[in-house]
């Protein structure tokens, strides 16, 4: 059965609630109303469905009607008299209906609104019903009772019907919690009463017995031997389907400590409900948990408003980044912002309530609502739950920490792959170069300009499409816009192309503002899901574009068009006088000229080298000081030709032919100057290729 409620039709299967069987049978022939209230998870619904509904249908004097939580009260019960035989009226309240029933039949009816708290909750429209049960109390009616169940945690909430019938609570009745003989009984009951050949091991129930009431002596009244019905109810059903599945005769002492006992059955049973929460709200009660409980694993009784003042981003979910080399014009930060650390203070505390409307459940009953004057707090149900929740933190860090990476990794690929096949364009370790002139810098230009457009157009959901293939598409092209804007960041752009990046600006800003409305505020769990575990993602942006006005592109190619043909100049300057006596001897000709024409290729590739750098100085350097750029092999290829070394290479090599021409008696300049154009075409394009690598 797990945590569900017995069914009237599980009646002879219902032990260990006779006693308060019969108090509600009274109670219920004598009262027109009746308040039955318990902490959640102690056995309302049972209780009524179970045991009260079916002791008055055996005695065939009640018209007994449960009204489920979502229907109309007045139309559920003119529903069940006819089909009794009777038309009701059409017209009229709760009330009348009741006493004309009962007037023409000598049937009282029993009205039964179980979990009447999830209507307070819902704010369904209460009058017409509080109006009847007024009437009914004041006018001492005969003709039947409506019975409302109801958490203790939400008394405080009848206080509308309260100032209509002033001793409302006087006719209550608090369902107690099950005493040590009446749980033997709900044991052992149901396996004699069933005929199942499964028996019990001697001593197996005085030992889960024991587990549960040493976990929840700290919670006892005085005098009082206290058990969480729910959590007794988890370890046998547990138990009970653990021996279903091996098909044994015999529930042991032996199989109960191979399941781990009941801290075990229960660590199980807490991380299947905490995993079945939303990805947002798992999230924020593993930052909100560490307030909730202290390292030792005592419990902590806190209000929303509580929580919100003590949250800090740090408290949120950190996430390292993952093997993939970001380079720092991605990245803002060593790790993940967490996003729902930013949230205003009023969606934190909606997000909150969402998560205690969740785990205070009777489905799930992890924590308990308490009402202290005017504070509504909440606190772990079981001092049992503080260990578990202490171990339960790690394993939600690791598993969310992988998750997030796996699919960052994911994304990486895919967006890698279409920035290659839309403009050719091959992301490694750092970018490579991408010069304003080229058709590539172009081709990048427009896969951020269409993609940008295209994002804006995907912000919408469609029914009939996956809302997580809408997200990952989203994500992908996002990422493909980061990498093709990080090349671009890397080189100076043309003034024309501003507007393009002011499109790539405002369409990650749209898309964070909207997948984040997606993650929160989306009617559909589903989406909500899909968005929320893709939220770090979707909100990462890349640094800001710098140079891309018309005066900045300007200055800056104004810049380069001095810095290259002087390094050239200083290099080969360096090369001659480093030369000169070699020459001399040698008797080369006009070495001077030569070099200078060396000087201009070597100054067009130095142009374009820096022409690849985001400010001049960075291209500069880029260009100056290949070793210093990352990546193995760009460093080894930049060991070779640091300025001024690629002067060097063009002189050094051309000096031998000179000197090979004398051996042979041909002219020394004729060996130079032939050489000299090879080498230094040669030189090039190792520059080129150092760039590339």
């Amino acid at each position: 059965m797990g945590l569900r409620p017995f069914r009237m039709s599980e009646s002879d299967l219902f032990f260990g609630r006779e006693k308060e069987t019969r108090i509600l049978a009274n109670l219920v022939a004598t009262l027109p109303t009746l308040i039955v209230y318990a902490p959640s998870g102690t056995g309302k619904s049972s209780l009524i469905n179970a045991g009260l509904l079916p002791l008055l249908a055996e005695q065939g004097s009640y018209v007994a009607v449960p009204v489920g939580v979502r229907e109309d009260v007045l139309e559920r019960v003119r529903s069940a008299v006819r089909d009794q035989g009777w038309p009701p009226d059409p017209d009229g309240p709760l009330d009348d209906l009741l006493e004309r029933y009962w007037a023409a039949t000598d049937q009282r009816v029993l009205v039964v609104i179980d979990q009447f708290e999830e209507r307070l909750s819902s704010g369904q429209a209460l009058e017409g019903l509080f109006s009847a049960i007024a009437r009914m109390v004041h006018g001492r009616s005969d003709a039947g009772c409506v019975l409302l169940s109801i958490r203790e945690d939400y008394l405080g909430s009848l206080e509308p019907l309260m100032r209509r019938v002033p001793g409302l609570l006087d006719a209550s009745y608090r369902v107690p919690p099950l005493s040590r003989s009446a749980l033997q009984s709900a044991i052992e009951g149901p396996l004699e009463r069933s005929g199942t050949e499964v028996s019990l091991e001697q001593d197996l129930a005085d030992l889960v017995l024991d587990d549960l009431l040493e976990r929840s002596a700290a919670q006892q009244e005085p005098a009082e031997q206290r058990f969480e019905p729910g959590y007794f109810q988890i370890v046998w059903s547990t138990m009970w389907e653990d021996n279903r599945a091996e098909g044994a005769a015999r529930l042991t002492l032996s199989r109960y400590r191979w399941l781990g006992g009941s801290r075990r059955i229960l660590e199980d049973f807490t991380a299947k409900i905490l995993n079945a929460l939303e990805p947002a709200q798992a999230e924020l009660f593993w930052a909100m948990s560490r307030y909730l409980v202290l390292p030792t694993g005592a419990k902590v009784a806190l209000t929303v408003e509580d929580l919100v003042e003590f949250l800090q981003p740090t408290d949120f979910l950190q996430v390292p980044v993952s093997r993939h080399p970001y380079p720092d014009y991605l990245r803002r930060s060593d790790e993940w912002s967490p996003w729902l650390a930013a949230l205003a203070a009023e969606q934190k505390k909606a997000l909150m309530r969402k998560v205690f409307r969740s785990l205070t459940s009777s489905s799930a009953p992890i924590f308990q609502r308490i009402l202290r004057s005017d504070r509504e707090e909440f606190e772990l149900l079981h001092d049992l739950l503080g260990g578990i929740l202490l171990d339960w933190r790690p394993q939600y860090e690791q598993q969310a920490s992988q998750s997030l990476v796996a699919r960052e990794e994911d994304t990486w690929t895919a967006a890698r792959r279409l920035v290659a096949a839309e403009a050719g364009y091959v992301y490694r370790d750092f970018p490579s170069s991408v010069g304003w002139w080229s058709s590539r810098y172009k081709a990048l230009v427009r896969l951020v300009d269409r993609t940008a457009r295209e994002v804006s157009a995907d912000l919408k959901i469609d029914p009939d499409r996956d809302p997580a293939e809408v997200a990952d598409r989203l994500l992908v092209r996002k990422t493909a816009m980061m990498i093709a804007g990080a090349a671009l960041n890397q080189t100076v752009r043309r003034p024309a192309d501003s507007a393009v990046f002011k499109v790539w600006r405002g369409t990650e800003e749209e898309l964070e503002e909207w997948a984040q409305a997606m993650a929160t505020t989306h009617s559909s769990e589903r989406v909500r899901r899909a968005f929320q575990e893709r939220m770090a993602l979707l909100r990462q942006r890349a640094s800001l574009p710098l140079g891309d006005g018309s005066a900045t592109f300007l200055r800056d190619t104004a810049s380069i068009l001095i810095a290259a043909p002087l390094a050239a100049l200083v290099a080969y300057t360096i090369a001659y006088f480093l030369a000169l006596t070699p020459m001399t001897a040698l008797g080369i000709a006009y070495a001077p000229l030569t070099l200078c024409y060396g000087g201009v290729a070597v100054s067009l590739i130095y142009f374009v080298l820096m022409s690849d750098g985001v400010t001049p100085m960075r291209g500069i350097r880029q260009a100056l000081l290949p070793i210093a750029e990352t990546g193995t092999w760009a460093r080894i290829g930049g060991a070779a030709l640091t300025w001024p070394l690629p002067a060097l290479w063009t002189v050094g090599p051309s000096l031998l032919g000179a000197w090979v021409f004398t051996l042979f008696g041909w002219a020394a300049t004729a060996g130079f100057n032939s050489v000299f154009p090879l080498v230094t075409i040669a030189v090039v394009v190792a520059l080129i290729a150092a760039s590339e690598l």
